[in-house]
This record gives structure tokens, C-alpha cells and sequence, in this order.
């Protein structure tokens, strides 16, 4: 069945929103045109297309050609092609408009309700839902439940009772819609806050953990009430704590095993954890959503003990976690470890690492360019030292 792969990344944004004509920030638009040759790398070869700007559509038949990847398609062809199904990075209203217009039948499309009923579970809401079912299910103490704030005296009330509170909006992309209250004072953080309130309805509040290390797990639904596990992610986000900036390319195991190394927990926990999430995702996902999502979790201190939060928050779509894991079975050998980051392109300004280089199809060094030329963000797959 063939189906059509789209790299929307301003889908949270859209969300938030939720209009059929949306138009991202100028930095969201960045992003998609930065991404927009990524879903080659990871759409059937044989069966699939990728939709890509027409102008990028040469580089994208280059890359095709080179590494024996999915067919590239522009706008303007899809009225003429025989697509089955859609596999956006994440649903929203205005993806779907989008590809509408281009020609695509309304009958591949998800219907109004599913619509909104992907996007209630796309909120940060849907946190407390899943932590509540987790309870019950793992041998380790859960942090505190987040709480969702919808008015002044909500928020003064979380205020009072800690000051040291990350704040987030519903729907939100790359980490914008989350902040800190403890170097702020009252006053802003009110401000803020009745600021998401007005645009979004409410917002969540949870207590600072003392954060170890960011991981995710990442599962497929089948939209027929089935959850399976994919694997894991484990990466790392900008100084500011919110926003993603990489992943280390490890295998599942080395990954598990790195987790159980800084935290002194035992692996067999965090398998535990996996077939948990899973079961409980099943329940509350798996007959609304199909396709990937994934679960970002932390590792954190609590002064006498490293314990995991199994989630931090549902990402109902595709994810950068999802990217490195395919990137890393698709371009790595078993044994070599690498890192998949999104930078601003003028950050790489000096950077040494050579040209790269290839072994039997894998990457052995160097860095390999996922981005076409000249483009915004840097996306890369780099093996080697700096």
C-alpha cells in the first residue's frame, strides 16, 4: 500500500491553533524546509513517496539515487499518483488542508472527530492520564501528578505552594511553550501564564525535578487498540532544558545499559517500564491514533535516590527519537556510536569533522549532511570527534 510521507514539524503549533489555514513562524518554516529530504531515509523504497518543495526536488532525486531510498514527489504530482494512505509527522487540521488542496482525496484523510480527538490526546493533559495508570503498574514511586491551572488564583495557588515549577502550554513545539518559574518573579510568571491561559484554555504545572538524563521510548499504534514497542531514544536538549538539540546513536541495549550505568537502576526496570507504558498507551491511545508516538521520560535525583519519571509527555507523532533510531539502523555499523543533531547552520561554523566516509553502506566517519545545501538548520549524522 503505497503511502505518503510529509515532514511537518510545526504540527503542535498547528494544533494549538486548530484552524484549517494555518501559517507557522518563520523559524517552524525554517525547520520543515531544513527536514523536508528526512522522510527518505525511513518511507518503503519500493512503495512509498515523500512529499518535498518542487525546489529541492533535484537534491532530493540525487539523494534518492545515491543511498537507494523512497521516490520523492513535489505538490503538483499528487493528483496524478495512486496514494493509499498519508504518514505525516503529526495529524492536525492543517495538514490536512494542505494536502486536500493539492489534490488528494478526503477519503484517505482522518474524519473531523478523529481529528479532535487526536488533538485532546496531543496535550500535555494527557500526561496526568497516563502517570495515573502507570501507578499501579510499577514497583517505583511516580513524581508528583502535573496539575492543570486554568485561571489567576489556580496559578497563585501552585505559586505559593512551590515556586520552583515548570509551566507548560497544552501544545507546544521544541520546548517554546515551557519555562521555569524559579528565576522569575510572581508577577511575570502570572503574566505568562494567563497569556497561555487566554490563547490555549490552561496550562500545566510541574514540580522541577532534579533531571539526570532525558530518554524516550518509542511505540507504534495501530489504531485498532495495539501499542508495540519500537525501541529507544536518548537524547539531549539546549542549556535551557526544553528544547531538543541531539540523539547519541546507541542500539536499544546500549542504550538500556548506559541508563542503568549513571543511574545504578537495573535494566530489567526499564524493561518493566517499556511493557507498562505500552499496556497503558493501549488503553488510552490505541483505538483513536495510528502510527508512531513516543513517551520522552527523564531519570532524575531526589538527593538519596535515582528514580525514574516514565512521562514527561506523550508525543502523539513521529519523533526526532523515531529519526535516530531508523538513522541508526539504516547508516551505522553494530558497533560504532554516533549522534543525529539539528543545529542552526552557522552554528557548525568551524567544525572539523571530515567528509563521510563509508563502509560496506555504513558510516564509519565523518558527517553526513541529511539537510539539503544551503539550508537553515543543519541535520546531520556525524560519527567521529569534533
Amino acid at each position: 500500500m503505497a503511502k505518503l510521507h510529509i515532514f511537518n514539524p510545526e504540527n503542535d503549533l498547528a494544533l494549538a491553533a486548530n484552524v484549517a489555514r494555518y501559517t507557522p513562524p518563520p523559524a517552524a518554516v525554517s525547520l520543515r524546509l531544513s527536514g523536508a529530504l528526512l522522510p527518505l531515509w525511513w518511507a518503503d523504497p519500493l512503495y512509498d513517496f515523500v512529499l518535498v518543495p518542487h525546489q529541492l526536488i533535484d537534491e532530493a532525486l540525487y539523494v534518492t539515487d545515491k543511498f537507494s531510498l523512497a521516490t520523492p514527489v513535489t505538490p503538483a504530482s499528487l493528483p496524478h499518483l495512486h496514494i493509499a494512505g498519508i504518514a505525516p509527522w503529526g495529524w492536525s487540521k492543517a495538514i490536512c488542508n494542505e494536502l486536500i488542496h493539492c489534490g488528494l482525496s478526503k477519503d484517505i484523510f482522518p474524519s473531523e472527530s478523529s481529528l479532535d480527538n487526536i488533538r485532546m490526546l496531543s496535550s500535555r493533559l494527557s500526561t496526568v492520564e497516563l502517570l495515573s495508570r502507570l501507578s499501579p503498574r510499577l514497583p517505583y514511586p511516580l513524581p508528583a501528578l502535573p496539575c492543570k491551572l486554568t485561571n489567576e488564583n489556580d496559578c497563585k495557588m501552585a505559586l505559593a505552594e512551590n515556586p520552583a515549577l515548570f509551566i507548560k502550554a497544552p501544545w507546544s513545539s521544541s520546548g517554546r511553550g515551557v519555562f521555569c518559574t524559579s528565576s522569575m518573579t510572581c508577577d511575570d510568571t502570572l503574566r505568562r501564564c494567563m497569556g497561555i491561559i487566554r490563547r490555549q484554555g490552561f496550562v500545566m504545572s510541574e514540580v522541577a525535578l532534579d533531571k539526570v538524563q532525558d530518554f524516550a521510548m518509542l511505540y507504534e499504534s495501530d489504531g485498532c487498540g495495539h501499542v508495540t514497542f519500537v525501541g529507544y531514544s536518548l537524547f539531549h536538549t539546549n542549556s535551557s532544558l526544553t528544547s531538543y538539540s541531539s540523539n547519541v546513536l546507541m542500539t536499544d541495549d546500549e542504550i538500556v545499559a548506559h541508563l542503568s550505568g549513571i543511574s545504578g537502576l537495573d535494566t530489567g526496570l526499564f524493561h518493566t517500564t517499556e511493557t507498562a507504558v505500552g499496556s497503558a498507551l493501549a488503553e488510552i491511545v490505541g483505538d483513536v491514533y495510528s502510527g508512531p508516538l513516543g513517551v520522552d521520560m527523564m531519570i532524575y535525583c531526589t538527593g538519596t535516590e535515582m528514580l525514574i519519571n516514565p512521562c514527561v509527555e506523550i508525543n502523539l507523532r513521529r519523533t526526532m527519537g523515531f529519526v535516530a533510531h531508523d538513522l541508526r539502523q539504516r547508516l551505522l555499523p553494530e558497533n560504532v556510536t554516533g549522534v543525529f543533531s539539528v543545529t542552526p547552520h552557522a552554528s557548525n561554523t568551524g567544525k572539523t569533522l571530515p567528509p563521510p566516509r563509508f563502509t560496506n553502506g555504513k558510516l564509519t566517519d565523518g558527517r553526513l549532511f541529511l539537510s539539503p545545501s544551503s539550508s537553515p538548520f543543519d541535520i546531520t549524522v556525524s560519527v567521529g570527534s569534533d
